[in-house]
């Protein structure tokens, strides 16, 4: 009776050994995932992007390599997802990925505050002004080419239409 009572105890005893030894590992393992060291695809998965636009970034000089681990394992910081982050908010802005390892080339060289940001700002404001304007001209063209094939009477594919021969030529 006295031995049933010790193989319980020592059963119980042993379950809650183990429950708080997987707790404990999960929690390791949660903290790790969200603020520790993280593996490519945790990276991917909290950059939003695939794991082959990081590989890409680390050949480009983009983001830095990080540390392999003796299994060979690449270990990320929470820093590298900021920095993609950040990468991918610049590219929605307009900026090329040259555009922006330059950009953080300067600011690696330099203190980060004596690189001129609004001078970068204001060249790429220009840029969009221009592509704007270029678009706004094709649109402009498109609609005249659209307003000639309507005149059209020629379009049987074979006989050159006087009107849209003579809309190409002021393009």
């Amino acid at each position: 009776s006295d031995l049933k009572e010790k193989i319980v105890c020592i059963k119980s005893c042993s379950l809650i050994i183990r429950l708080t030894l997987y707790l404990t590992i999960r929690c390791i393992t949660d903290l790790e995932a969200s603020g520790g060291k993280m593996r490519i695809g945790q990276i991917a998965k909290k950059a939003e992007v695939n794991i082959q636009t990081i590989r890409f970034y680390e050949r480009e000089g983009i983001i830095k390599l990080p540390l392999r681990l003796a299994s060979g394992y690449r270990d990320y910081s929470e820093q590298t997802v900021e920095v993609i982050r950040l990468v991918k908010k610049m590219q929605n802005l307009g900026f090329t990925l040259k555009e922006i390892k330059d950009l953080f080339a300067k600011a690696k060289h330099q203190n980060p505050k004596g690189v001129d940001f609004d001078e970068y700002l204001q060249k790429k404001t220009a840029e969009i002004e221009q592509k704007i304007e270029s678009l706004q001209k094709m649109k402009q063209n498109l609609r005249q080419l659209r307003a000639a094939f309507d005149v059209c009477v020629c379009l049987d594919g074979t006989t050159p239409c006087p009107e849209i021969a003579e809309f190409t030529k002021k393009l």
